[in-house]
């Protein structure tokens, strides 16, 4: 009986392979400049079903809306005026992003600043029909961005590469 040594991998490559191959410089998670109006534009949506949902949950008074119509006006005003200032919320979590070496968790940040939307609006409205008076959609809107903002700083990560934030990823 013959005994066979093989010295060398019978299914191994003849090709000759790079011994270092540099990564990609991947592209950013979160596309900024799309995703800030869209956001926004969520986040006003919210805000406007919370204070709807509000609102029908007092019995209808005429006092923050007054019609099904009215709370769809209000609705497209505030995505709107969501989308208009998710633009600038988008290049100043963009510039947090380059700056810092982190990348921020896209469906983590967007379902914080909706839900942060909703639970603030509903409680501006809760307030507004107490009270009987109306607090300001902005500064519902500033809050929202600032605790989406700080959800977005707590949940980023770390480039893999520090190559890609100066490549401008």
């Amino acid at each position: 009986m013959r005994l066979l040594l093989v010295k060398s991998n019978p299914y191994q490559s003849r090709t000759i392979a790079p011994t270092h191959v540099p990564p990609l410089a991947a592209k950013n998670p979160f596309p900024f400049l799309s995703a800030g109006p869209l956001t926004g534009a969520i986040v006003g949506l919210a805000h406007a079903t919370a204070s709807a949902v509000a609102w029908n949950w007092y019995g209808q008074p005429d006092f923050l809306f007054r019609s099904g119509a009215t709370v769809l006006a209000v609705a497209v005003m505030l995505a709107v005026g969501g989308a208009t200032f998710g633009l600038a919320y988008g290049c100043v979590l963009m510039l947090f992003t380059r700056l810092s070496k982190r990348n921020v968790q896209p469906t983590v940040h967007i379902v914080a600043a909706c839900v942060t939307s909703f639970i603030l609006g509903f409680a501006a409205a809760v307030y507004a029909f107490e009270r009987q008076s109306i607090i300001s959609p902005f500064l519902v809107a500033f809050a929202t961005a600032a605790t989406a903002f700080l959800v977005a700083t707590l949940s980023s990560v770390p480039y893999a590469d520090s190559s890609v934030a100066e490549d401008g990823g």
